[in-house]
């Protein structure tokens, strides 16, 4: 798995390589008390969790702000990618305000594959601007920090226990 340290998009992700990768992307709208920063931080670590359990490779980018995230996942299969991703927002009951979307290298747009509710992906990603405080910024980190250190196996103790 390869991450950007920051919550940002990586840049040119729609070049299409040789490598035949492909490209889909989620949007998850929500009220704006249910979407924090922490609940987005979560939301990026389960689905990056499942790709990963189910043996997907992939590259990925997230934006997000205080009322929705977005992000665009680089894979190889985009139909196993999007039958994970689906899944995940499935089992966080969350399903029902996101949307799956495939970028359609043919017609260079996003083709929307599941939705919970109608909504273009482009007007989505150009519409998100992060606006948050420099406490809440802090907050995050410390939240990276400590999820990190959880999910990190120690040789005393291999497997984190809940």
């Amino acid at each position: 798995m390869n991450e950007s340290s920051n919550p940002k998009l990586p840049s040119g992700l729609l070049t299409k390589g040789a490598d035949g990768n492909e490209f889909i992307g989620i949007a998850v709208l929500a009220l704006p008390t249910a979407m924090t920063i922490f609940g987005c931080q979560l939301l990026r670590l389960a689905v990056a969790r499942e790709l990963n359990c189910a043996s997907i490779e992939f590259e990925h980018g997230w934006k997000y702000d205080q009322h929705r995230a977005v992000a665009i996942f680089h894979v190889k299969d985009w139909r196993a990618a999007a039958n994970c991703v689906r899944n995940t927002l499935e089992s966080l009951e969350i399903l029902g305000v996101s949307a799956i979307y495939r970028y359609d290298f043919s017609e260079s747009i996003w083709r929307r594959i599941h939705s919970g509710w109608a909504g273009d992906f482009k007007a989505i990603l150009d519409s998100v601007s992060p606006e948050f405080s420099a406490a809440e910024l802090e907050k995050l980190a410390a939240l990276q920090q400590c999820l990190k250190d959880f999910l990190t196996p120690h040789p005393e103790n291999p497997t984190p226990e809940l």
